[in-house]
């Protein structure tokens, strides 16, 4: 990010994106697009920085795709001549009430279950889960390598909801009588595959083989509309399992669309596939100019 485009404060926020392992996509949306309006506030011309804002938010996304939308607003945005800033304020407003909406939308689908099971940490799923009252009962995968089953089961078990933290192998056992299965979402390509931590395809597929539903919940800012199932590239850690040496594992893996039961979004629940992802991104574009 040389030659005049110094960008600072975009700089930290695009370190702190890509240093965080609990967080998800939805934080680091919101998160760069603030740095970005404090960038702007400082003095910074966005539009001509435009070039190297796009490799700031490109290095920040490491397959998640929320951090994308924030380049395509800003570009959107400088091609048009208009705002920048109104234009990733819009953003920002738009995951907020997309996230009151899915809430919403997704308490209305689960309640009457006999408990969810999950995994991994989705703040997308938590907000559901939360909407639907305490005496929901929720089982939840640890999701290793990170563990971060084991934060959303805290923040829930905390506040006074039942919680069951099992071995990410051990899901199936809970996949039975009146149980509903969600997921949360990192990146959904144009034809409908929704990437998320690894563990969510045997989720599904564990789901389908039970005769459980299994959603996906997530608002438009997860698609790339561009991305193809299969064709989007993940990032890698290393993790040394207990007694073996150092390994390193894909974080994200895609779930086909023909896995899921149906989507939970802003605009209510939506079957899999293609169409339903093309009836979101032409929402959201409509939202943010």
């Amino acid at each position: 990010m040389g030659g005049k485009c110094t960008l600072k404060v975009f700089q930290d926020t695009v370190r702190q994106v890509t240093s965080e392992r609990v967080r998800g996509a939805s934080w680091a949306l919101y998160t760069l697009a603030r740095g970005l309006i404090e960038e702007e506030e400082s003095g910074t011309d966005l539009c001509m920085c435009s070039e190297a804002i796009q490799k700031g938010v490109m290095e920040a996304s490491g397959g998640m795709t929320p951090p994308l939308w924030v380049g395509r607003a800003l570009s959107k945005a400088c091609k048009m001549g208009a705002d920048p800033v109104s234009a990733l304020r819009n953003l920002i407003d738009y995951q907020a009430r997309s996230a009151d909406l899915i809430s919403s939308n997704g308490a209305h689908i689960i309640r009457g279950a006999s408990h969810i099971v999950t995994l991994s940490y989705s703040s997308t799923v938590e907000r559901i889960l939360r909407s639907a009252g305490r005496k929901m009962q929720v089982v939840v995968a640890e999701s290793r390598p990170g563990s971060e089953g084991v934060v959303l089961a805290s923040r829930l078990s905390a506040d006074g909801y039942i919680v069951r933290v099992v071995p990410d192998a051990a899901v199936g056992l809970f996949l039975k009588g009146n149980a509903i299965a969600i997921i949360g979402a990192d990146t959904v390509t144009g034809d409908g595959c929704v990437y998320n931590k690894v563990g969510s395809r045997l989720l599904s597929l564990a789901s389908k083989a039970a005769g459980i539903p299994v959603y996906a919940a997530f608002d438009a800012t997860k698609i790339w509309p561009e991305a193809v199932c299969g064709g989007v590239e993940v990032k890698k850690w290393r993790y040394r399992p207990e007694g073996w040496h150092e390994v390193e594992i894909p974080v994200f893996e895609p779930v086909e669309p023909e896995l899921l039961s149906g989507y939970i979004t802003e605009a209510g629940l939506l079957p899999p596939g293609g169409g339903s992802v093309e009836i979101l991104v032409e929402r959201i574009e409509d939202s943010i100019l």
